[in-house]
């Protein structure tokens, strides 16, 4: 009887034993699982951003959200109240835009843009100075963080960014209260991730293509050129007009946008080469040409555009009457136009490990994906890499394996918003293409039969690589016109 009550007590120990080690990695887990919430790629780092416009101020509140430890250091070389604002038409706060600022969790944000927003006739769509969205994010940043954890250098350029030591070098030119008021001051900042949301003409971005570490396509539409002009209060207009241009010559197009507090912005585009339309140099001549443009109608033969501005195209009043304020007029004639930009990037990301150090660069923005006005998603786009830049650094443990996620996820979605707005090249009255063009508009109406018009659908919670599927014979057609108006972009030299 003894072996086998040894037998029993030799069975009841190994189950004890293992019942024991099963408790100790359950608790192993559970503690690594817990370390691994509470520490991420960020903690107890430094972000410096290059950039202090909306999509530079939004992703520093997020990520600031996601970590009580992280730093952030905001580099902006404008003034803090921003330049004058000029040639400037807003951003359009549609469904996309306000979702991201639901998922950013920021108190009270989409409140406040309804606030200082201007209501468009465009159900749910209003239109926001970028001054008043970058105060309002300024705002949200100062009244909850102390300048332990965030600071925004205004008036401040980068003279050079050295990668490999991980730091910047910045001259301020905010005047002092000393006596040489025109004194500049140099620094040094160290950082340990550095986030280019500088716009378009990046400088970020630039550097990493010099250096061959990023692949770049990037042109822009070759004879558009385009400018925003102030206007009053108008008679004529209620605040919510949403008017197309339609110039009896095609010698301009746009629209009349409400602007708040108060009046217009008229967006202008032309195609003649020019640096204003037609050749003009005079305020009254400028002014007949857009009075003209405003009271004329849309084309029948412009299906989709009729479409998709409905009444608003078709039914005009003769005798509208377009107020100017004539210095408006003339800084509009006096500044330089704008361009039509197209950029895709292979990544949106750099990081190398070397003996001292790690270099960390990441895009976002208009530094990431550059693309056409016409579907109003440059701010929407901006706001979505924001936050997906901020989630992949709070869900992953190390800086490189974030950045990698981050770049899976948000490259795609780049390159299907800036292919979907080639389409302004198949609704322009300017556009003749025959075949290309007939067959690219049958889609684009036909999906408009269906319930899918893109000039909606892109406000919807649907992915930009869904709505390029899609549109995709609409697209293939418009990217037969880019091909033959695109121009290469002329880069200036970067910081080194």
């Amino acid at each position: 009887m003894m072996p086998k009550s040894t037998s029993q007590g030799q069975g009841m120990g190994w189950r004890r034993m293992y019942h024991q080690l099963l408790l100790a990695i359950t608790l192993l887990l559970t503690v690594i699982d817990g370390l691994s919430n509470q520490q991420h790629s960020l903690s107890n780092k430094k972000v410096c951003i290059i950039g202090g416009g909306p999509c530079g101020l939004f992703f520093a509140n997020h990520l600031l959200r996601q970590d009580p430890t992280v730093q952030v250091c905001v580099i902006e070389k404008a003034p803090r109240d921003g330049n004058p604002d000029l040639n400037a038409f807003g951003f359009g706060v549609g469904g996309r835009l306000k979702r991201c600022m639901d998922d950013s969790e920021i108190p009270g944000l989409v409140d406040q843009v309804d606030a200082v927003s201007a209501p468009t006739s465009f159900p749910g769509l209003r239109i926001i100075r970028r001054l008043d969205l970058c105060s309002l994010l300024r705002s949200c940043l100062e009244g909850q963080y102390g300048s332990d954890r965030f600071e925004c250098l205004y008036e401040t350029k980068v003279l050079r960014v050295e990668l490999d030591a991980q730091q910047l070098q910045v001259e301020s030119t905010l005047k002092q209260e000393a006596e040489d008021n025109n004194s500049k001051t140099k620094s040094v900042i160290k950082y340990d991730l550095l986030v280019g949301a500088d716009g378009i003409n990046s400088s970020v971005r630039r550097m990493l293509v010099d250096r061959d570490i990023l692949k770049e396509e990037h042109y822009i539409n070759g004879p558009v050129k385009w400018k925003a002009l102030r206007l009053p209060p108008q008679s004529d207009l209620g605040p919510t007009a949403f008017q197309p241009l339609a110039h009896p010559d095609n010698l301009l197009s746009g629209a009349v946008l409400p602007r708040y507090p108060e009046g217009h912005t008229m967006l202008v585009f032309w195609t003649d080469g020019n640096d204003n339309p037609g050749g003009i140099d005079a305020v009254q001549e400028l002014c007949q040409e857009i009075s003209s443009a405003v009271q004329g109608k849309i084309p029948k033969k412009n299906l989709y555009r009729r479409l998709t501005w409905g009444k608003r195209g078709s039914e005009v009043k003769e005798n509208i009457k377009i107020e100017f304020d004539e210095k408006d007029v003339e800084r509009f004639l006096n500044c330089r136009p704008g361009r039509e930009h197209y950029m895709k990037l292979d990544k949106y990301h750099y990081h190398a490990y070397n003996d001292t150090s790690s270099p960390a660069v990441a895009l976002i923005g208009d530094a990431a994906h550059g693309m056409y006005s016409y579907l109003g998603q440059g701010c929407a786009c901006g706001f979505e890499s924001s936050l997906r830049l901020s989630k992949c650094l709070a869900a992953h443990s190390s800086i490189r394996s974030a950045l990698e996620a981050y770049s899976q996820e948000a490259v795609p979605e780049g390159h299907a918003i800036s292919d979907l707005n080639l389409i302004a090249h198949i609704i322009s009255p300017s556009t003749r293409g025959g075949f290309a063009k007939f067959v690219g508009m049958c889609q684009l109406i036909l999906n408009g039969r269906k319930g899918k018009m893109l000039v909606v659908r892109v406000n919807a919670d649907i992915k930009y690589q869904e709505l390029l599927k899609e549109n995709r014979l609409a697209i293939s057609m418009s990217r037969r016109f880019w091909k033959t108006r695109r121009q290469a972009v002329e880069h200036k030299r970067p910081f080194n």
